[in-house]
């Protein structure tokens, strides 16, 4: 199509039909440095983005923009667009301003572009688009942003999202308002997840006094900053530099007097300050030899002539702490060349030096340990060379003394399957080609004996990627295969009494499939049991109508059953299940495990089945019998039960009928020693003596009976009242040594309580105490002794009482028996002393009614120890008081019945 139009401009320009350039003049293409054919039947958008590499609002045309030629350089024009009228054609006209480009008016940015130390980025001002950079520059950017064509007319805002309301647009929004450039030192993570830091300086360049390029000029310090020494040298003064060194840094005149120094050197001035001489400051100097030397030795004098000295090693004793420094001094000149002062600088090699000792140490401890452990250690060099080889390499192995490279033709390796391997195979071989070698096995005669190895080898590499050196270890693994024929031999053995068992077992992989069924197991299954444990075949006997039943005959669904509750990782423990065969029953127990491999995978699945049909049967059978004789037992014990309560209320009556006349006797004794007292002759008042003690007894024994039935009966009353313990069981003592006084016994009474209240029914404890004291003294020989302690645990939650002699005691296959009923220690030793055996019953049944219990240490001929132990109780329902005047009273009275059969 022919255009009317001028062509005889002077700017470049483009033609547009309709949306689609149709013409291109030869000087824009020499501006763009494009193509026709890039241009030519292209729409007009794509040419906009690809000129201006943006999205260009064409009605705002007639302003001065930037567009990229080919080479990605930006250039500055203004674009006319003229329409014909007379046509749908337009002309697009690309005026370029004839002054100096950008580079030639900034020279300088040129050079920095260039020079890739810096990244440079130059940006408009308006919108932050970038317009020209260098590479060092765009490795600033992340993600696909790394190329001046994915980069160069993007603004900064979509070269970093995190731009728009950051910080940063803050400050280049200001510096394009103020025209001030803007230095920012050391900032971290300008990008989203970034840890580098960054130097950057922002400047302004205006033209015609209006801002019109930014450019940036960024420089990556991370390496500087995570670096103390270089960050505190580039960015704090000399001074915190000099004071930060760990190294001692003093400054003396040229007459060696001390000027100053770091702060390490402080630690040398505060201890010698009073001297302002360095020879002073220095207190003892060694070399290495630890031979003591002087400082004209160390060659001091020589800074002072203006030479230097370096790295000179001594050893500095201060206040007897040894350190290893190297010294060195340099002279400072002053502007007439003559030494104004000299600095020495002590540099601390102390932990260096332990190091080095350290090192040794540890390799002296390798040495020792390569030579006690039972694998063989060699170290080669790269031409097969041993470097280093332990102690039992040459008593197994290694026959060549020098080169590691000559095994393989002394000896001959086989594989485990018994072939020959190749020399080129050898791990000699592989390890000097540069493998690394690990578990490799071979076999190998020596001596006429065949060893059985592991090895395995790591190559050492130098920097430039060359073999160095390698290490390899042998590991013999001679008897770790006569232990793997011994498991082979186990595992037929293993197979043999599997298939022999007499129960059932069977092996699945994860999947259900089976991987080992024994002979017992089929025979289950024959048998009707059709419980096969894989999935398949249990979904099919289920469809064809096998029904399985637990052993309350309930019918089981398919993820009940055995096999399928182990594949689902559970632990089946004796699960009983039945199958209907017609008219009878078979039963299996099945056990089931599952097997997990080391990352808690299901690996296996382990079923067991016992065949316990004839055992159910027997069962049954045994069940009835035993149901027959529990009946004739319930009736057996019905009747003893009867009997029994008729005994107990027996031996009441009859015990009520026995206490009413000795009551009538003893009343009518004291009525004799109270009034008739003078008128008895001494002969009958010796005899009333012995019918008062032996009414006692049968008071006594009486009463124990009287307590054991009611106890027996439920009909025992508990009479809680606050007592003080402490008191009453000192009282009950202090009471009994009376008796015991009689027997020449030494009776004591020790605690750590001067008083404590519990809640205690007091009567119960006197015949408790009373009674585990008469047994003490009936029970021990005179001049004996008897100790009764009272003591609470740490917790003071429960109370001990403790009744202790040094009597006959008791022998250990009697003591549990003295607290039953009529219990009694049938000895030589104890006839003399003996009872009804009642006593001890009735304490025990007391303690435990007063929620108590009681325990008991003896050794026959040393002694025996009853322990009371019972609760601290503090608080009494309706509480009452305990009557001292009439526990006094009664305690007399039970002192006499309980220790009515004491003769002395």
């Amino acid at each position: 199509m022919d255009v009317n139009l001028d062509f005889n401009k002077i700017d470049p320009f483009i033609v547009e039909d309709r949306g689609v350039i149709i013409k291109v003049d030869y000087s824009f293409l020499e501006l763009t440095g494009y193509n026709e054919e890039d241009f030519v039947s292209k729409n007009i958008n794509e040419i906009w983005k690809l000129l201006t590499r943006s999205d260009i609002d064409v009605l705002q045309l007639n302003e001065e923009i930037i567009i990229f030629t080919k080479d990605l350089e930006a250039k500055t024009v203004t674009i006319q667009k003229v329409e014909e009228s007379f046509s749908k054609n337009v002309l697009y006209k690309f005026i370029q301003k004839y002054e100096l480009s950008f580079g030639e008016r900034n020279g300088f940015l040129e050079k920095l572009l260039v020079d890739e130390r810096y990244g440079i980025g130059i940006h408009l001002a308006k919108d932050f688009t970038l317009i020209k950079s260098n590479e060092t520059f765009l490795d600033f950017f992340r993600g696909p942003f790394k190329t001046k064509k994915m980069c160069y007319g993007k603004k900064l805002s979509e070269l970093t999202p995190c731009f728009i309301g950051s910080k940063e647009e803050s400050e280049w929004k200001q510096i394009v308002s103020s025209n001030k450039s803007y230095y920012v030192s050391e900032r971290k993570g300008v990008l989203p997840d970034d840890d580098r830091y960054w130097d950057y300086n922002i400047i302004p360049i205006s033209e015609n006094g209006k801002v019109k390029y930014i450019v940036a000029m960024i420089e990556d310090v991370t390496e500087r900053v995570l670096s103390r020494e270089h960050i505190k040298a580039k960015n704090e003064q000399l001074e915190a530099v000099f004071h930060s060194v760990e190294d001692i840094i003093i400054m003396v005149d040229k007459d060696e007097n001390y000027l100053g120094g770091n702060k390490s050197s402080k630690v040398l001035y505060d201890l010698y300050k009073k001297n302002r001489k360095l020879e002073d400051a220095l207190f003892k100097v060694y070399n290495y030899d630890r031979e003591e030397v002087s400082l004209e030795q160390l060659d001091l004098n020589l800074v002072r002539e203006g030479k230097a000295i370096k790295n000179t090693k001594i050893i500095v004793e201060l206040e007897d702490e040894l350190k290893y420094y190297e010294l060195s001094g340099n002279p400072i000149f002053d502007e007439g060349g003559n030494v104004n002062y000299g600095v020495f600088v002590l540099h601390d090699i102390t932990k260096e030096v332990m190091r080095t000792k350290v090192i040794e140490k540890q390799n002296r401890e390798l040495e020792a340990i390569i030579e006690c452990i039972d694998d063989v250690v060699t170290v080669v060099d790269k031409n097969g060379r041993y470097i280093r080889k332990s102690t039992k390499a040459g008593n197994k192995y290694v026959r060549d003394n020098q080169f590691f490279s000559r095994i393989s033709s002394r000896t001959k390796f086989y594989d485990f399957d018994g072939n020959l391997i190749p020399v080129e195979q050898l791990c000699t071989s592989r390890l000097l080609r540069g493998e690394k070698i690990k578990n490799y096995k071979s076999m190998a005669t020596v001596d006429g004996k065949e060893i059985y190895m592991s090895v395995s080898a790591m190559p050492i590499f130098d920097d430039s990627g060359q073999f160095e050196m390698g290490v390899m270890v042998t590991h013999d693994i001679s008897e770790l295969m006569q232990s793997y024929v011994k498991i082979e031999k186990q595992k037929k053995e293993l197979e043999v009494i599997i298939e022999n068992m007499r129960d059932g077992l069977t092996v699945l992989d994860k999947h259900g499939n089976v991987i080992k069924i024994n002979k017992a197991f089929k025979e289950i299954m024959k048998k009707g049991m059709t419980v096969n444990p894989t999935f398949s075949y249990v979904t099919e006997t289920m469809k064809f109508g096998q029904v399985y039943y637990n052993e309350k005959g309930d019918v089981l669904s398919k993820e009940e059953l055995p096999s399928i509750r182990v594949l689902n990782g559970e632990r089946v423990e004796q699960q009983r299940i039945m199958v209907k065969n017609g008219i009878k029953n078979y039963y299996v127990d099945f056990y089931g495990t599952p097997i997990y491999d080391k990352n808690g995978q299901l690996q296996y699945g382990i079923i067991i089945g016992h065949h316990c049909t004839e055992m159910i049967e027997k069962e049954k059978k045994i069940r009835e019998q035993q149901e027959l004789l529990y009946r004739a037992e319930k009736s057996r014990r019905e009747a003893l039960e009867k009997a029994l309560i008729m005994k107990d209320e027996f031996i009441s009556l009859i015990t009520h009928e026995f206490k009413t006349p000795l009551n009538v006797i003893y009343s009518a004794i004291q009525l004799i020693e109270h009034v008739y007292i003078k008128q008895v002759p001494d002969s009958v008042s010796n005899l009333i003596g012995n019918i008062k003690q032996n009414t006692f007894r049968q008071l006594r024994l009486v009463n124990n009976l009287l307590d054991i039935t009611r106890l027996n009966s439920g009909h025992f009353k508990i009479n809680l009242k606050k007592v003080d313990i402490v008191y009453l069981t000192r009282m009950i003592t202090e009471s009994v040594k009376l008796y015991a006084s009689q027997k020449k016994i030494n009776l004591s009474f020790n605690t750590n309580m001067k008083s404590k209240l519990i809640a205690m029914d007091d009567e119960k404890y006197e015949r408790i105490i009373l009674n585990l004291l008469s047994n003490a003294i009936k029970f021990t020989p005179e001049g004996g002794n008897i100790s009764v302690s009272i003591n609470t645990d740490n917790d003071k939650e429960r109370i001990f009482i403790n009744v202790k002699d040094n009597g006959i005691g008791i022998p250990k296959t009697k003591r549990n028996m003295i607290f039953e009923r009529f219990g009694q220690v049938d000895s030589n030793l104890s006839r003399q002393a003996e009872g009804t055996g009642i006593g001890l019953s009735l304490v025990k049944l007391l303690v435990e009614n007063l929620d108590g219990t009681i325990e008991v240490e003896s050794e026959v001929g040393v002694g025996s120890s009853f322990t009371v132990e019972f609760p601290m109780k503090e608080y009494v329902e309706n509480e009452k008081i305990y009557n001292c005047i009439d526990a006094d009273a009664r305690l007399i009275t039970a002192i006499s019945v309980e220790f009515s059969d004491i003769y002395f």
